[in-house]
């Protein structure tokens, strides 16, 4: 498997785990009996296709509602290639008419194949991270680090992966994003920091501390 497979397999993957009859966490219904009901007729062919798009959109909706900050990178965030990767492999098999049997293991899905399904294509165990409110932190990472196509995917599988030990009770897993801007202010302010005259007192307290001097 591909890298590119690997992360399209994990994008469809969690959006499908989030589903009403798994684990619910965006409550879409496209692969279910009722999903079946409502896109089959209009679209035989392709209405697994359909439902899984409509699950990613989903998913992107409710970590965008919940972790409501752009710095906040999660699976389906702009900024990674995850969700647009899927959304480019589910239109460009309806527009040919494919049918995938990995498509089909969705659909028949339970939540601890899922699970298993999940780790096995991140090739790595879930990260233990920080919950923080609705949310599971998994570290930080720089703009940077998007330019380089290997880190973005090890990115990609940790955050896929951070779902596979989670219940319904999800906390939404996410990287903190520091832009070169923001690194960029704070080491203006360490530098400034470090200039200040030696011995020299704001509010009472020493910004640096003065040498020690001795006696020659």
């Amino acid at each position: 498997m591909s890298s590119d497979e690997a992360i399209i397999w994990l994008t469809l993957g969690v959006a499908r785990l989030g589903e009403a009859n798994l684990l619910g966490w965006w409550r879409s219904r496209g692969l279910t009996q009722a999903g079946q009901y409502v896109l089959g007729e209009s679209l035989p062919i392709s209405w697994e296709l359909s439902a899984l798009e409509g699950d990613v959109s989903c998913a992107t909706l409710r970590h965008d509602e919940v972790l409501a900050r752009p710095t906040a990178l999660h699976l389906f965030s702009d900024a990674l290639p995850a969700r647009h990767l899927a959304l480019a492999w589910l239109r460009e098999a309806k527009a040919e008419g494919r049918r995938d049997d990995t498509v089909a293991r969705f659909r028949a899905w339970t939540v601890h194949e899922a699970r298993r399904d999940i780790v096995e294509w991140a090739a790595l165990n879930a990260p233990a991270g920080e919950v923080l409110g609705p949310g599971r932190r998994l570290g930080a990472v720089r703009s940077l680090d998007l330019k380089d196509p290997r880190r973005v995917g090890l990115i990609v599988r940790q955050l896929a992966a951070a779902y596979a030990d989670q219940d319904t009770d999800i906390k939404f897993p996410y990287f903190d994003l520091s832009s070169c801007a923001e690194l960029t202010r704070r080491s203006s302010r360490v530098v400034l920091f470090l200039r200040t005259p030696a011995g020299s007192w704001k509010h009472g307290t020493p910004l640096i501390p003065p040498p020690r001097t001795y006696a020659a």
